[in-house]
């Protein structure tokens, strides 16, 4: 826009050069440079409203690109899913963070909203990185202490039977147990 602007102003002095001649030159120059400071002073007005409005745009797709990056925390706020979860819901909700994202007006400052828009899927991604490697840790402590339990489980239950077995009351009771059932298949033998 800046170019195009320096270019009209350029062709205005231009036309008006070109009215020039011998008898008006005196006042042909007074005016020129009146033409110029005019023109100058436009042209220092319109570069201050552009860049105004491009600080405008840039504000609102800053904001836009945060209260994206704020959706997609909120939308991943479970994050004691498993990876496979976690997977899903992270691509869910980055696109509705990208969607939401890109609604913001970006017309002046394209290559500052593409950037915006890089930084976004980043932060998405390198969330859920972390979400999943949290994730995978936990996961892996968790089969850790199952291990240690089963262990210990099996450890506990070798230990009981030992005592069941050692224990002679048991034992006694079970020689009395075999021998009256001993007795009682004799009672019905059949000779």
């Amino acid at each position: 826009k800046v170019d195009i602007l320096k270019q009209i102003f350029l062709n205005m002095v231009l036309q008006f050069d070109s009215c020039l001649s011998n008898s008006t030159a005196v006042i042909h120059e007074q005016i020129r440079k009146q033409l110029q400071e005019a023109i100058e002073k436009q042209f220092i007005k319109y570069t201050q409203q552009n860049d105004i409005k491009l600080d405008l745009i840039k504000a609102k797709i800053t904001v836009g690109c945060a209260e994206a990056k704020k959706l997609y925390k909120e939308l991943m706020n479970n994050t004691d899913q498993s990876i496979e979860a976690l997977s899903t819901t992270h691509a869910d909700a980055k696109h509705q963070a990208l969607e939401m994202f890109r609604r913001a007006s970006k017309v002046g400052a394209e290559n500052f909203f593409k950037e915006c828009e890089k930084q976004l899927i980043t932060y998405a991604d390198e969330t859920f990185n972390s979400y999943k490697e949290r994730s995978a840790k936990k996961e892996e402590c968790l089969q850790l202490q199952l291990i240690q339990l089963k262990m210990r489980y099996e450890s506990l239950m070798k230990d009981a039977c030992k005592s069941i077995l050692r224990n002679d009351n048991i034992l006694s009771k079970h020689e009395e147990f075999k021998m009256k059932a001993f007795e009682e298949v004799l009672k019905f033998d059949i000779v």
